[in-house]
């Protein structure tokens, strides 16, 4: 059907290992994302997904909602989140702590979506826009940066 994660590819660690910019349990430095989470962690997986697979993957609502039908069966969200984590790390070469993925996410799940949440926050992309949102925030960064830099001299070329 589809292929959410790289989950079925070895599990190499990066050779340079980076912290994570927060701990499993700073929930409170985002309150908002911290009440979300608790209130429709489907939400927050479903940001998180869409920012790491870069929008190339179906929606949002696509992740939300099978996180959504995954928790009532035998709480098995762990599964497809997990890989999410794995893929996280991989990308910026965090560190596999404070345990490994699945079991963050199988007892902590919560917590470890906020985790994540802060990380691809702290990293300039904002879930909370979606990878549109994140796509057109960097092309208005990259034109003001451009519209500000001096025209170039004009007696040089003349």
């Amino acid at each position: 059907m589809f292929n959410f994660c790289d989950c079925d590819s070895p599990l190499d660690e990066p050779q340079d290992n980076y912290s994570w910019q927060s701990g499993l349990c700073d929930c409170h430095t985002d309150m908002s994302n911290a009440i979300m989470t608790a209130l429709f962690p489907c939400v927050t997986f479903g940001r998180i997904a869409e920012v790491l697979d870069e929008g190339e993957s179906p929606r949002c609502v696509v992740f939300c909602s099978l996180y959504l039908v995954m928790m009532p069966l035998l709480c098995s969200q762990w599964m497809i989140s997990s890989c999410y984590r794995r893929k996280l790390r991989r990308r910026y070469q965090l560190l596999n702590k404070p345990c490994g993925d699945t079991i963050t996410h199988m007892f902590c799940p919560c917590c470890t979506l906020c985790q994540e949440y802060r990380e691809l926050k702290h990293k300039g992309l904002d879930p909370a826009l979606g990878w549109k949102g994140i796509v057109t925030q960097k092309a208005r960064q990259n034109g003001n940066r451009q519209t500000t830099a001096p025209p170039p001299d004009q007696s040089m070329t003349r």
